[in-house]
């Protein structure tokens, strides 16, 4: 990503102002932990980045941008925190069982928040958006990805679409509406896969060359051991269930699957590039184009 410039810093600023001062001041350090949290593999402030320039592209409304802006960012880090619920199945086919505890009620209070801060701007598209992003999210985060699954590679990319694309599209669906902007004009299916992709393939590629099996933790599969696993099965697998995670790290690298997600991650870099390419030029697209 490119350093952002002061005007997209200002947006954000008064978006962290706005979550700040809607968190219970003794909630707020293990807020912003979750508000960091990469469960959902799109970095803090990309969603709300992602709104905010599409909002450009048109004749923004800028407090109800902000407050749109602030209650993704809370909603992402609630479905992140519930992500970390799903303990996957033991032995690749049964069930995933939930976990409870201070997790569940720190999502739960996230999306509380996000509809406190929705209340502060009201609209009624942009509500029922967010609302059908929640419900996107929680269906998905109940899938498992079984380490014998024919297409496996496919299926990693299925699971990026219905989560971290999910967030991103609604993110330009709300930004279009702070912007009146007719969203049929936008490429946004299309502009938030190729966002999530690129963004999913950079943290997946960060975390197989250091902790390879974390994803397990939150129910999910990087796209470097979907690839490992389409490349030799039975190897893969049992540096997985055995949790080999060194011997792992190494196998990824030597097999060439990191080079390989790395050139897949070019591939994504340019084609949101070549999306965004089609759009006014303008504030707006200068503040999507900084996320790559």
């Amino acid at each position: 990503m490119r350093s952002i410039d002061t005007q997209t810093k200002q947006h954000l600023d008064t978006i962290d102002a706005l979550i700040t001062a809607r968190v219970a001041p003794n909630a707020l350090p293990i807020a912003n932990e979750a508000l960091q949290s990469d469960a959902i593999a799109i970095p803090r402030h990309v969603a709300a980045t992602v709104l905010i320039g599409t909002a450009h592209l048109g004749t923004v409304d800028v407090p109800r941008t902000h407050h749109a802006a602030a209650a993704l960012e809370l909603i992402r880090a609630g479905a992140a925190m519930h992500r970390r619920l799903i303990e996957p199945p033991h032995d690749n086919h049964t069930t995933p069982t939930l976990l409870h505890g201070p997790t569940l009620m720190l999502g739960d209070y996230f999306y509380a928040l996000a509809a406190s801060e929705m209340a502060e701007a009201p609209h009624a598209h942009i509500i029922a958006g967010f609302s059908t992003c929640v419900m996107q999210l929680a269906e998905a985060f109940l899938v498992t990805i079984p380490l014998d699954t024919t297409d496996i590679v496919a299926a990693a990319y299925a699971q990026i679409d219905d989560v971290e694309s999910v967030v991103l599209q609604h993110a330009i669906k709300a930004g279009a509406a702070c912007g009146t902007i007719d969203e049929q004009s936008l490429p946004t299916r299309q502009l938030a896969q190729a966002l999530a992709n690129y963004h999913a393939l950079a943290r997946h590629i960060y975390e197989a060359q250091h902790e390879p099996l974390r994803s397990f933790g939150r129910n999910a599969l990087i796209l470097p051991l979907a690839y490992a696993l389409a490349h030799d099965r039975a190897h893969t697998t049992h540096l997985i269930t055995t949790h080999d995670s060194a011997a792992l790290i190494d196998y990824l690298a030597q097999s060439g699957v990191i080079a390989r997600c790395q050139t897949h991650l070019d591939h994504a870099r340019q084609h949101a590039q070549s999306l965004l390419a089609t759009l006014q030029p303008g504030v707006g697209r200068d503040m999507l184009e900084s996320l790559l």
